[in-house]
């Protein structure tokens, strides 16, 4: 099989949901490419965890509520100050609970919609 290489130097891209599952393994493969990569979480916890396992001077990280618009456009008023965004992954989500859709609370449902 053909190994493909991206050239993402000099980019800056961003991933929510960046410190666990989809999202690391898409941050990890962006600073293999040689990207600045930010990773968005809500978890500070995994975050930690996701930078010590990186180990990049290219990565950094916002703990950002992406459900939230003002923390995201904060974000990006702060990012876009030293670089253009040029790549944005919008991996964050969550689900529910595993009740009848019927049986939702209204409230969970709603963070769901926003967050996904």
């Amino acid at each position: 099989m053909n190994k493909i290489d991206f050239n993402f130097k000099n980019r800056t891209a961003i991933v929510t949901g960046g410190a666990q599952g989809f999202g690391f393994d898409i941050a990890k493969r962006f600073l293999k490419s040689g990207a600045n990569v930010i990773i968005w979480d809500i978890d500070s916890e995994m975050i930690e965890k996701a930078v010590k396992n990186l180990d990049n001077t290219k990565l950094s990280t916002n703990i950002v509520d992406v459900s939230n618009f003002k923390e995201v456009e904060n974000c990006i008023k702060e990012i876009t100050k030293k670089n253009n965004i040029d790549i944005l992954i919008n991996n964050a989500g969550i689900t529910g609970s595993t009740e009848s859709l019927w049986k939702y609370d209204v409230d969970e449902w709603n963070r769901i919609v926003q967050v996904n």
